[in-house]
């Protein structure tokens, strides 16, 4: 292994880390918002609305997440990404008798669905052990159910606070219970039925728990140093993984997202080279009011979508008609596209219609159409009675010279999904030689990368040098560059017109990554004239 700090120290027989860039993206699309139950701020990789059911709870009326990640899988989403957030709440608690004294527990997890038991036994705990016991603990699919969804076994724990073992501290590892008070003198007494059958019995929570209140924007948002609300996502980034598109599900049946949540997650989104798609307020209900909102709003973003008019489907829950945004449909609509032709072309045809939309909202003219296209609304339309397709899938990049490249959704994900890629497979070139020989095998590698999307189509232009370029040597490799450690190699991609390029320079070095897009003449790039001003 290399040692940057100390370019003449290299061990030969160590193996190379250098990794495969992958050809194709998988989509990911995270959620953030209200459930009946499960972990707070965490982010939880899930694959299908089953799933979601065993670990958040399914439907409910207060939570618009339920609908929209049912609506995801319907239309051929395939990972998600869930983060459960709350407006204060309380977590229902348990007592156990010990004797004369009391054990009070509680859920971990706050909320009014938390349905947790517990039973405890002394098998194999000898008679000279009185402070010691066992400890079931269970979640239930709810109060008034027997359905076991997750399972703890805590065995020959202490009552004693100061042993190593002592239930508090076995419990500091819990997905489900915490001690709520100080522990008793006596340890808890057997659950076990008065009969003669000897089987365990379990003690329910109580009903005492509390979703809360609706949710607020910066309940959405969350804190970034603890890691709360949009920035629990970062727990997955910390992992080497991602997530591609964002959908923020109404706060509650009546309340849309705000701008304070909405200007934050754009910034998340840049920040992470993902886009985040947007449901029209419920006010837009038509055309008019959207065009009259959208210029009060101004929501203006290469990384942000938003699809209009809104849906009508049957509710699964009462079979009454209810009016839903797009975004989590769209974003099922646009995993399934990845998979089936490449994130490059936009979703079209039959592959791109919503599944189990009755209607749109509201009819849109051709006229209507043409004047959303300009501003950057992706519009909705029937193709026949019951199928609704997008006509276009845009971004609201606005119309400005400079974003004029990401006003279409396929080119600014190409473009994302390209860096992306490229930042993450690159990160073991910190561990190798920093000479020109790995310069040299970076740039075949990424070139190959390139190559590879080329030949498949996801670049303008009749040959590659009209598609893309790569550097990666001494020009963007200097001596203070060596020094300190970093690696930094510079692509080149069309992403609209052939030869027309987007300019990354994409580093690596000890302390992280780095991308930023270069605002350069391509023509001083490609003729390694000193030029890259930071």
């Amino acid at each position: 292994m290399t040692d940057n700090l100390s370019p003449g120290f290299h061990v030969e027989e160590q193996p190379s880390h250098e990794q495969t860039i992958p050809a194709a993206p998988t989509s990911v699309t995270a959620f953030v918002g209200r459930t009946r139950r499960g972990p707070l701020n965490q982010a939880v990789t899930i694959s299908s609305y089953r799933e979601y059911t065993e670990i958040f709870g399914g439907f409910w009326m207060r939570s618009p997440l339920s609908y929209a990640v049912d609506q995801f899988f319907d239309n051929g989403g395939r990972d998600a990404i869930i983060v459960r957030v709350i407006n204060a709440g309380r977590c229902a608690s348990i007592v156990l008798s010990c004797g004369h004294e009391k054990l009070a527990l509680r859920a971990l997890q706050a909320g009014a669905h938390e349905a947790v038991r517990i039973a405890v036994d002394y098998d194999n705990i000898g008679d000279n052990e009185p402070e010691r016991f066992n400890l079931v603990v269970q979640r239930l699919a709810d109060f008034d159910s027997n359905v076991v969804i997750d399972q703890e076994i805590y065995t020959n724990v202490s009552i004693n606070s100061g042993d190593d073992d002592s239930l508090d501290k076995a419990l500091l590892t819990s997905q489900l219970l915490r001690v709520q008070e100080r522990l008793p003198s006596v340890r808890p007494d057997a659950t076990q039925a008065m009969d003669s059958s000897g089987a365990v019995e379990y003690i329910k929570a109580r009903r005492d728990g509390d979703d809360g209140d609706d949710l607020s924007d910066y309940d959405l948002v969350g804190s970034a140093t603890e890691s709360t609300g949009l920035f629990a996502l970062d727990q997955i980034h910390s992992n080497g993984d991602g997530f591609n598109l964002l959908v923020l599900p109404p706060l509650s049946q009546d309340r849309d997202v705000g701008p304070v949540a909405l200007l934050a997650a754009q910034r998340y989104c840049r920040a992470h080279r993902a886009m985040l798609l947007l449901d029209p307020p419920r006010r837009w209900a038509d055309p008019d009011e959207l065009l009259h909102g959208f210029v009060e709003v101004g929501l203006g973003s290469e990384n942000t979508v938003m699809f209009f008019p809104r849906i009508r489907l049957r509710d699964k829950m009462s079979g009454r008609l209810l009016d839903f945004g797009a975004a989590a449909s769209m974003a099922g609509v646009i995993a399934r596209s990845d998979r089936l032709s490449g994130v490059w072309n936009p979703p079209s045809g039959d592959a791109s219609s919503l599944r189990g939309i009755v209607r749109p909202q509201c009819d849109v003219t051709d006229a209507q159409r043409n004047v959303m296209h300009r501003i950057g609304i992706s519009t909705l339309h029937s193709i026949r009675p019951g199928t609704v397709a997008p006509s276009v899938a845009l971004t609201l990049a606005g119309s400005q010279a400079s974003q004029s490249d990401w006003r279409y959704l396929p080119a600014r994900r190409l473009a994302l999904f390209v860096v992306d890629s490229i930042e993450k497979a690159t990160r073991w070139v910190v561990f190798e030689r920093n000479d020109a020989m790995l310069w040299e095998r970076l740039r075949l590698r990424v070139s190959d990368f390139l190559d590879d999307l080329f030949q498949s189509g996801a670049f303008p232009g009749r040959s590659s040098a009209d598609a893309y370029f790569v550097i990666c040597d001494q020009t963007v490799n200097d001596d203070r560059a060596i020094i300190d450690g970093e690696v930094s190699i510079i692509i080149g991609i069309a992403v609209a017109e052939p030869a027309s390029f987007r300019i990354y320079r994409i580093s690596q070095s000890i302390s992280g990554s780095n991308v930023r897009e270069v605002p350069a003449d391509p023509m001083r790039v490609l003729s390694r004239t000193p030029m890259l001003e930071d």
